[in-house]
């Protein structure tokens, strides 16, 4: 892959993992109990094949992992421009670029959560919110679990207001959030603040590359193993575009190794065995981190993957994936319960919960294409105008 301002592989599999997470809640609200129910099908096949099919479909629906890929791609694009900058460039446009994308930061985050916190709160305060009613249906685990936890408090701008823009970037609250996935939002910006200060004090250093990993060690010490995934993102786009420092260590493997990693049985061999890994169990985000690392190095390594990566579908789920990501949540706690609890009667809990997971799919990628239009993409306009207006105010001459 080129060294590019914009990576498209990045984006189609940053919408695979918006998706992921689509997948991976509606599993929390209709199919909470489908593990046990798979396993049984699928007992009567030869003795080593449920296992892995069973792991398998656990990979492909785990929303977690794919929060770990969002962190790790997040970590690696912010650093990108400073890294060009200071290789191609002089110190100075490296520097500008940090105070750029701190300026810009926040609100760029949240236009588009505020967008998704008031169609939350429009459809709570109209009573559409449908999760209760839809977990007390569907009984135990649905009812005291995940689906009938949200949305049991009462509506209130103010509260939605609090949520938006205070809570879900600096004090997260489960228990009175509007849109359950912005627990995401608090390590997401304090990961960039981590990244912009790192690379700051750090970024033009040598010793930075002894860094990494004693950052690292220091975060498993704190407990804040989710850092690790902007401290493995900052040490891959150092490496990406540093690597003409490791040319000394070019031997005359590294080419038979590179044609192998562009053949496609390497690289379906690579996403199975993942997806499989996906699947297993982690600890303390260990797993899902080394495994986001190893998907992203792929990714820059795999020709067949930057390809598929980079077709019109990945590379559509990933302009609205942020969109995606903000607007299903509403979504399923009132127009997919709303549909189960219509069709249950009739269909039963199988062909109501297929149907109105089928739908809540449909309805997330065009509200999700709607939220990009109208609030993602001029988050980041408004953004850059909020920068450049504070950046040209602070350069201005004093006058005396």
């Amino acid at each position: 892959m080129e060294r590019s301002h914009k990576l498209a592989p990045f984006e189609g599999l940053r919408g695979i993992a918006a998706f992921i997470v689509v997948i991976w809640h509606l599993h929390l609200a209709f199919w909470i109990t489908s593990y046990p129910d798979i396993a049984q099908h699928l007992s009567s096949l030869p003795h080593f094949l449920p296992w892995p099919l069973l792991i398998g479909i656990k990979g492909l629906s785990n929303g977690i992992f794919a929060v770990w890929l969002f962190w790790i791609m997040s970590a690696f694009v912010l650093s990108l421009q400073f890294f060009l900058r200071a290789h191609e460039g002089t110190p100075t446009r490296a520097h500008d670029y940090l105070e750029d994308a701190f300026l810009r930061r926040y609100p760029r985050l949240l236009i588009p959560v505020l967008a998704s916190v008031a169609f939350a709160y429009v459809l709570h305060a109209s009573h559409l919110m449908r999760n209760v009613p839809a977990a007390q249906a569907l009984g135990e685990p649905y009812a005291s679990g995940w689906l009938g936890s949200w949305y049991t408090f009462p509506a209130s701008l103010s509260g939605a207001l609090k949520s938006a823009a205070w809570q879900s970037f600096f004090a997260y609250d489960g228990s009175s959030t509007y849109n359950n996935v912005l627990w995401t939002m608090e390590k997401e910006f304090y990961g960039s603040l981590f990244l912009f200060a790192f690379l700051g004090v750090l970024g033009h250093r040598r010793s930075r590359l002894w860094l990494y990993p004693l950052i690292a060690l220091a975060c498993r010490e704190l407990d804040m193993d989710w850092l690790n995934a902007f401290v493995a993102g900052i040490a891959l786009c150092d490496l990406f575009v540093n690597r003409h420092k490791l040319s000394h260590l070019h031997r005359p493997w590294q080419q038979p190794l590179h044609r192998l990693l562009l053949s496609g049985y390497t690289t379906a061999a690579f996403w199975i065995f993942l997806i499989l890994g996906a699947g297993m169990p982690d600890y303390r985000g260990v797993f899902h981190l080394l495994l986001g690392v190893a998907a992203i190095a792929f990714t820059l390594l795999s020709k067949g993957t930057q390809q598929f990566l980079s077709s019109a579908i990945p590379l559509f789920l990933g302009r609205i994936s942020f969109g995606l990501y903000l607007i299903h949540i509403p979504i399923i706690c009132s127009f997919s319960c709303w549909a189960y609890l219509a069709g249950v009667a009739r269909m039963g809990h199988v062909g109501a919960a297929l149907l109105s997971s089928a739908a809540t799919c449909i309805v997330s990628i065009g509200c999700g294409y709607l939220l990009y239009i109208f609030a993602d993409r001029p988050g980041i306009r408004i953004s850059r105008y909020l920068s450049s207006l504070i950046m040209r105010q602070s350069e201005a001459p004093v006058r005396r």
